[in-house]
């Protein structure tokens, strides 16, 4: 009888290890899984900014673009303005009172005006 009692206890135990180590196999699957399943959201953030990056680095060259333009045109049109106010002479007395205009500001500027 007690041999039959210590059959069922190792019967018993080793029913036990086996539900343990099944359990341990399913706890690996699991977190196997769940190392996978994280990789691919890293890798969908990852690749959700860089199309994010991408599309700011569009926009941005755009804007850059619009900007040279439109600095060319107006580097256009102030050398069109200079050009056709350099075709008509200033007269000598507007000539004198810039330049004593400038003189004066300058005085005022560095501190020595009277």
């Amino acid at each position: 009888m007690e041999h039959r009692a210590s059959a069922i206890a190792d019967a018993a135990a080793q029913e036990a290890i086996e539900r343990v180590l099944e359990a341990e196999r399913d706890a690996r699957a699991a977190v196997a899984e769940c190392e996978a399943q994280a990789a691919r959201i890293v890798a969908e953030a990852r690749a959700l900014a860089r199309r994010r990056a991408e599309r700011a680095d569009a926009r941005i060259d755009a804007v850059r673009a619009a900007c040279r333009a439109r600095l060319a045109g107006e580097l256009a049109r102030l050398d069109a303005e200079a050009q056709a106010l350099a075709a008509w002479p200033t007269p000598p007395e507007t000539q004198r009172r810039m330049a004593a205009a400038v003189d004066a500001l300058a005085e005022r500027l560095t501190g020595e005006a009277r």
